[in-house]
């Protein structure tokens, strides 16, 4: 998996102490009120920020004064609703078999859409009321923002590296490499629980702007962007950070109109029509996440998207336009290029499931080695000129122009129509047109396609070892 830098933490969004009994996400003017335990230290311009943003109130006391409560420790239901309400996640999973989510409890609801949004997993106690650690919470947050394939060296510069969790490793790496978590006095403390003024410090120096209304956004801070709401268009800006498009974005649209990103694109929102890059955009990386819902991603006029990374959702993924890669490594996700212009297409994830779609020109299509029982469909109207097989039982077959492939593993199946297809020595299983192609030698298929086609391997299933705790 390639490298990503860990996306915004921006989390100060929401803050880490909303939702709970007597806590309210702030009204307009709430940047006036004081908070009788406010303190003056290193979390103080985080805090008020916070409360500046409209993002909170703070907890009624007993005596009617607001409270901040910034030493207080934040638990699992708190940051579940913190991250549902930063990305604007509605969608609720069904929480069977939980023991301890009362279904009239507060935070039931939270921890549904924590769990359907894949930052929280199911298990049969989400211990909602426990105090977050540490090495959870960035879990959390590596899982919400994609954050991966750092590698553990990263936690060389910590003495306590040894006390970090081999399910939390890789987040952990990953926010350490982006910037966000630097540690204290060399240890990272993994097992101990993280408090409010903490978290809001971590959060505060993530994102810099929040578009959370419609319209026309022409101005953003310098540093990480969130669109969490449809029918946005961002135009004309340089986002000097990452640009995230939330899950409360959901079907709707948004227009990225000649903006330049310096960091990475994350989209976990987005419908049919969406998300469309044009004018001079220069978006570079983007990591489409979208965990329910078909989304399309459309590169339009002189807008330049160097890869397309498709990292996880259950539905269709569509591409338009020209990309310099698109790289499928999601198992379960069908993946449509359609009136586009490919550089590659690399397939890294088993039992995946590429169309070629009308209007589609593809330079190389490179089957990796864990692409085992992939599909490639060139549909007709589509071309591929080079296909590369390195994973066995793969498919290649349509009625789109396949022009080579170059098979490197067992059992391939090529049925599209004038093809040539080279199979190294030693390969064997191969087909094309029908007829086997013994290793070392090459064929070219008829020019009619087999009345039977063949899927690619069966459904397979795509799994993520995370943890041996639910987090």
């Amino acid at each position: 998996m390639r490298k990503r830098k860990g996306f915004a933490l921006f989390l100060a969004l929401a803050m880490v102490f909303c939702y709970m009994p007597g806590m309210a996400f702030a009204d307009e003017g709430t940047s006036s009120m004081s908070f009788a335990d406010m303190p003056s230290d290193w979390s103080t311009e985080a805090l008020q920020n916070a409360v500046n943003n409209g993002l909170i109130s703070g907890y009624d006391s007993a005596g009617g004064a607001k409270l901040i409560k910034p030493t207080g420790n934040l638990t699992r239901a708190e940051m579940a609703t913190i991250v549902n309400r930063a990305f604007g996640a509605t969608e609720k999973a069904a929480l069977t078999g939980v023991s301890d989510v009362a279904s009239d409890a507060w935070y039931a609801g939270e921890m549904a859409k924590a769990v359907k949004m894949g930052t929280y997993k199911l298990d049969t106690k989400m211990r909602p009321n426990d105090s977050i650690t540490r090495q959870e919470a960035f879990t959390v947050l590596a899982r919400a923002f994609k954050v991966s394939g750092a590698g553990s060296s990263a936690l060389n510069a910590f003495a306590d590296k040894g006390n970090v969790a081999s399910w939390a490793a890789d987040g952990i790496s990953g926010l350490v490499v982006g910037g966000y978590v630097a540690g204290s006095g060399g240890m990272l403390n993994p097992t101990a629980s993280i408090t409010r003024a903490e978290f809001a410090k971590i959060m505060d120096n993530m994102v810099k702007t929040y578009i959370t209304k419609a319209g026309t956004v022409t101005e953003v801070a310098s540093g990480n962007v969130m669109i969490n709401v449809p029918n946005v268009t961002l135009q004309n800006v340089t986002v000097n950070g990452n640009l995230i498009i939330g899950d409360g974005v959901g079907n709707g649209d948004v227009t990225i109109d000649n903006v330049k990103v310096t960091g990475d694109t994350i989209v976990r929102g987005g419908g049919v029509n969406s998300v469309i890059i044009k004018g001079g955009s220069n978006l570079g990386n983007i990591v489409v996440a979208k965990v329910d819902g078909n989304v399309r991603v459309a590169v339009q006029g002189d807008a330049d998207v160097e890869v397309i990374y498709i990292d996880d959702g259950n539905d269709d993924v569509i591409v338009e336009g020209t990309v310099g890669t698109v790289e499928v490594a999601a198992a379960d996700v069908p993946v449509t290029i359609k009136n586009a212009t490919i550089g590659e297409v690399k397939v890294t994830a088993e039992n995946a499931d590429v169309k070629v779609a009308d209007g589609a020109k593809i330079e190389n299509v490179t089957l990796g080695a864990n692409a085992t029982g992939a599909t490639t469909e060139v549909q007709k109207g589509a071309t591929v000129t080079n296909v590369t097989v390195q994973a066995e039982k793969v498919t290649v077959k349509g009625d789109g122009t396949v022009k080579n492939v170059d098979v490197k593993a067992d059992s391939a199946k090529v049925d599209t129509k004038g093809t040539t297809v080279k199979v190294d020595t030693g390969v064997e299983g191969t087909t094309a047109g029908g007829k086997e192609v013994t290793g070392g030698t090459s064929s070219t298929t008829g020019t009619t396609t087999p009345a039977a086609g063949g899927g690619g391997g069966g459904g397979g299933s795509k799994t993520i070892a995370v943890s041996a705790i639910s987090v």
